[in-house]
């Protein structure tokens, strides 16, 4: 069959052209011409992966005439009409785009019916059962096994530690509840994350971040008190850091003076610990996969803690060397690796090259993706990778640090953070190594690879794009540079609502 002789050589060729290649195949009086494109982030394995992919789906539009498929990352199509050089050049593109408007259009309509139907049904369920109001004494049963592990407040206790949360003890809000500030009856300040369980997915993770949270133990990560669990609502207690998330103060221009490079090198190494505690020291493979400055806590000493394990993945120690593939991405813009985003490929490299990302920040006193810069796909770790190869990392450098006989460390230190930025996550160092880096100052380093998304163009071809499911197996559309998508990102951006 003259389809099934032209794809595999599509998916063998199209990758060595740079991602992108037109095919033509004739035999028995009849001619198919077809096209294969993948993403310019994609390397020529990660293109011929997804094509292969893209091949399997295509084949099941035979026998029509014409097909396509679009995979995360790539598409493919293949027709009886020479449409790559058709006098209608843009009759192409307006069928891709069209088909995917009404992919939108209709998952827009499927989600607009539930959410009528769901909110329909719960003001049903209130006024059938009006005696069913909160009073904070009735227990949520899917809850209590989690909840066994911790130490149980009663509700009443901490009604009266928050000032029956009072908004003046208010620390901070996200997608999942509220954060507040309380004392308890013998003087302890406790920080109170009321959590909102109103679908499976929050459940799950909020029972995830319990499950994390009773598995790992260590001073740089934020300890959990106890709970209280309800039929409405959860209640997580945590120790209360008085200086709040690292991102209040190290994007502030007044309080991230504050920070010296003493300090600075503190939060690095107390972070890069708890990682490696995560990864290599507790009973289980943890991976964060949302480490970045929101969700780094620190105490009245500026000793860091991370927090919020909400995302976190948990994994045998016998599939320590197996990456998790096709996971469910989630994280933050900015923060997340290449092979993430691109094939959902879960390793603990993931959580190196965030941290890679914070160590830049933490270094410039600058967001990743708030540099000033005229270049759409620019980023502080861009910046630093050009700076490094032309020599002159020191304009990267925060300048309220004053480093002066530092600037050497500064350095080595913006190489390490490079370094773990790296595009191919075999090149990144593990957390254990990243460790020895940062405590023997003397150990040679190598020169950083290229990081990604360096070479991206502002404009992407209309066949260059991805479909993904909602939330529940998560979409990912390329955002502007600053913006997080909801489905990836349901955090806040400050203080304790990071817990």
């Amino acid at each position: 069959m003259v389809l099934r002789d032209m794809l595999p050589r599509m998916v063998h060729k199209a990758p060595d052209k740079k991602g992108f290649a037109l095919f033509q195949e004739s035999r028995n009086g009849t001619t198919v011409h077809g096209m294969a494109q993948c993403w310019k982030i994609l390397d020529k394995e990660m293109c011929s992966s997804c094509l292969a992919d893209a091949v399997d789906l295509v084949f099941r539009c035979v026998p029509s005439k014409e097909g396509r498929a679009l995979n995360a990352g790539c598409f493919l199509r293949y027709s009886t009409y020479d449409f790559g050089h058709d006098t209608n050049a843009g009759a192409v593109r307006y069928a891709i785009i069209s088909f995917i408007i009404y992919i939108f259009l209709t998952a827009v309509v499927c989600t607009l019916a539930v959410a009528i139907g769901l909110r329909l049904g719960k003001m049903a369920y209130k006024q059938m059962n009006p005696r069913r109001e909160w009073k904070g004494k009735e227990v949520d049963l899917a809850a209590l096994d989690q909840a066994m592990k911790f130490l149980q407040f009663k509700f009443s206790t901490l009604e009266k530690a928050t000032d029956c949360f009072n908004e003046a003890n208010k620390l901070g809000s996200g997608g999942y509840g509220e954060v507040f500030k309380g004392t308890l009856p013998d003087g302890r300040e406790i920080a109170v994350k009321r959590l909102y369980v109103n679908g499976r997915n929050r459940s799950r993770e909020i029972y995830n971040e319990m499950d994390v949270i009773s598995k790992a133990q260590h001073k740089n990560l934020v300890r959990c008190l106890g709970g209280c669990f309800t039929i409405i609502e959860n209640f997580l207690v945590y120790e209360y850091l008085a200086n709040k998330s690292l991102d209040s103060i190290l994007f502030d221009p007044e309080k991230k003076k504050e920070l010296d490079w003493g300090k600075r090198q503190k939060i690095i190494m107390g972070t890069a610990e708890g990682l490696e505690y995560l990864h290599k020291g507790c009973e289980v493979r943890i991976i964060h996969r949302d480490i970045k400055a929101s969700n780094i806590l620190l105490d009245i000493k500026f000793r860091p803690k991370i927090a919020d394990f909400g995302l976190a993945r948990l994994c045998s120690r016998d599939s320590d060397r197996i990456s998790l593939v096709n996971n469910t991405v989630a994280g933050t813009f900015g923060y997340m690796a290449p092979e993430y985003i691109a094939k959902g490929r879960l390793t603990e490299k993931v959580d190196v090259y965030s941290f890679g990302v914070l160590m830049l920040e933490i270094i410039s006193g600058v967001k990743n993706t708030k540099i000033e810069s005229d270049n759409y796909f620019e980023t502080l770790v861009t910046d630093a990778w050009r700076h490094f190869q032309s020599n002159t990392t020191t304009k990267i450098i925060d300048e309220s640090l004053n480093p002066e006989d530092q600037i050497e460390e500064i350095k080595r230190q913006i190489q390490l953070g490079l370094l773990c930025t790296q595009a191919e996550p075999t090149l990144r160092p593990n957390m254990s190594k990243v460790l020895q880096i940062l405590r023997q100052k003397d150990m040679d380093l190598p020169s950083p690879t290229k990081p990604p998304f360096l070479d991206e163009s502002l404009i992407l071809s209309a066949s260059s794009f991805n479909t993904l499911p909602s939330k529940s197996q998560t979409n990912i559309n390329f955002p502007e540079k600053s913006q997080t998508n909801d489905n990836l990102h349901r955090h806040d951006q400050q203080d304790y609502s990071n817990l």
